[in-house]
């Protein structure tokens, strides 16, 4: 079982991929889902053009790039989504745009979605808390094997929630 698997991912799934710098989750989720579709969003102009070469390299045809300045905007409609990665963004954000962003995640997913969160440098409780005030409760913790942090190999964990509900009308 690969990676994605382990965490919930499946073929034909809309997938945002928050923070996505260069595209290393990118490319391999777009790999994963075959006919869904992944937005891999970045507010590093650089990252992205280095993203946009990559695709072009390996002919995906599943990845829709979104270049945007807001930090904690989504560019995207009202319950689209089946899954949120947000991994080793948290730590980057004040706390009031952390919430914000949550508000944002709530706003994007389907119900039922999944948010699947690498917290590196924060607290598991205090993610699990504030998702809790989003409506996303904790579904599991996983092994997530060796993710990169700051381009160097780390072994760690994931936490995957669930949206029970909107926030929103």
């Amino acid at each position: 079982m690969n990676f994605f698997e382990k965490v919930g991912i499946r073929i034909g799934q809309n997938i945002l991929d928050f923070g996505c710098g260069r595209g290393k989750y990118t490319i391999s989720l777009a790999k994963a889902i075959g006919n869904g579709m992944v937005y891999a969003m970045d507010k590093n102009k650089s990252a992205i053009e280095n993203l946009k070469k990559n695709i072009y390299i390996q002919k995906l045809g599943n990845i829709k790039i979104i270049y945007s300045k807001e930090k904690v905007k989504i560019p995207l409609g009202n319950r689209i989504l089946d899954v949120v990665f947000f991994y080793d963004l948290f730590s980057y954000l004040e706390e009031n745009e952390r919430e914000k962003l949550l508000l944002e995640a709530n706003r994007v997913l389907k119900k039922g979605g999944l948010l699947s969160v690498y917290p590196k440098d924060i607290k598991p409780a205090y993610i699990e808390k504030a998702l809790g005030k989003y409506n996303f409760f904790l579904e599991a913790e996983l092994s997530a094997g060796t993710l990169v942090y700051n381009g160097e190999p780390v072994e760690d964990a994931i936490m995957n929630f669930r949206k029970t509900s909107s926030i929103i009308g």
